[in-house]
């Protein structure tokens, strides 16, 4: 895969010998790598998103553009253990709608602007498992 657009050191637009655009995610990724047509070191890669079509990957990319990239790494991490716990694969599309909630969720609880969930009850009666989830991504200690 090569570089094409760096957003910061670990998120970085690339394309892959198809020309087909993906998002990589990984520590240090584009460190020493600020070059478009840069080969990507596979080995630093810690997630690929490969979003079905361009406005997807056009809507991502901005998002990146717009969020700290530890909100990112938050989405990512929190997938990652739903995928676990609930012995499911999501789509990469997720990404796109978790990470702009998670930015939004941060920038309100920083705010003093706290939400009351009219759902709550139906979500923890209809999706237990979920929610059990959920509950243990709020209890993920990072510096956000």
């Amino acid at each position: 895969m090569r570089i094409k657009k760096v957003f910061n050191n670990n998120v970085i637009l690339a394309h892959d010998e198809n020309f087909v655009e993906k998002v990589l995610l990984g520590r240090g990724l584009a460190f020493g790598k600020k070059e478009r047509g840069d080969e990507v070191d596979q080995d630093k890669v810690d997630k690929i998103f490969t979003l079905e079509s361009k406005e997807l990957v056009d809507s991502f990319v901005h998002l990146v553009g717009e969020i700290p990239i530890n909100h990112l790494e938050l989405t990512n991490s929190i997938v990652k253990e739903a995928e676990k716990e609930l012995e499911i694969t999501f789509n990469d599309s997720i990404y796109i709608g978790l990470t702009d909630h998670i930015n939004y969720a941060l920038h309100r609880h920083r705010q003093g602007e706290h939400m009351r969930n009219a759902f709550l009850w139906e979500i923890k009666k209809f999706y237990p498992k979920e929610f059990k989830v959920a509950l243990k991504a709020l209890g993920y200690n990072l510096l956000l």
